[in-house]
């Protein structure tokens, strides 16, 4: 019950039960994952190297999916460096008014290398190329609109 988990938040068995769901979701530990999904990451990885990477945006419906094919693409490369390269640096910097006379200043740059984006995430970026994955989620209606708004 969600009220119910409220509640416990602060209770040390709610944390042990948290931890124990985290367990189940790590990459390593997933005894879940099978050879089904190792294959589709493969052909993903696959087609994502055949399109220009300047321009490919991989939109998923969850973190979790976008942290799975993220170690799956790192771990393709062959090299100990990862070199960036970008015409020009991403940066953000953001003026906005919160309240009257309150402005919030707000500064944006990338901290690491990723292949995947979780759909959400999408709102604002211009790419020429984009990756979903639709075929699963309940959701995949709305998530095709978020992703292509």
């Amino acid at each position: 019950d969600e009220l119910l988990i409220n509640k416990q938040r602060c209770d040390n068995i709610y944390r042990d039960i948290l931890s124990r769901i985290r367990g189940l979701v790590t990459v390593k530990e997933n005894p879940f994952q099978n050879k089904k999904l190792r294959r589709r990451l493969n052909e993903l990885y696959i087609y994502m190297n055949q399109l220009p990477l300047v321009d490919t945006i991989c939109l998923l419906s969850t973190c979790y999916l976008c942290k799975v094919l993220n170690i799956a693409m790192l771990d393709k490369i062959d090299g100990d460096e990862i070199l960036l390269i970008t015409e020009v640096d991403i940066k953000v910097d953001i003026k906005f008014e919160v309240f009257h006379k309150l402005l919030v200043h707000r500064k944006q740059f990338p901290l690491s290398l990723s292949y995947g984006i979780a759909v959400h995430k999408s709102q604002g970026i211009t790419g020429k190329n984009a990756i979903m994955d639709l075929r699963t989620s309940v959701f995949s209606d709305g998530q095709a609109y978020v992703g292509l708004s």
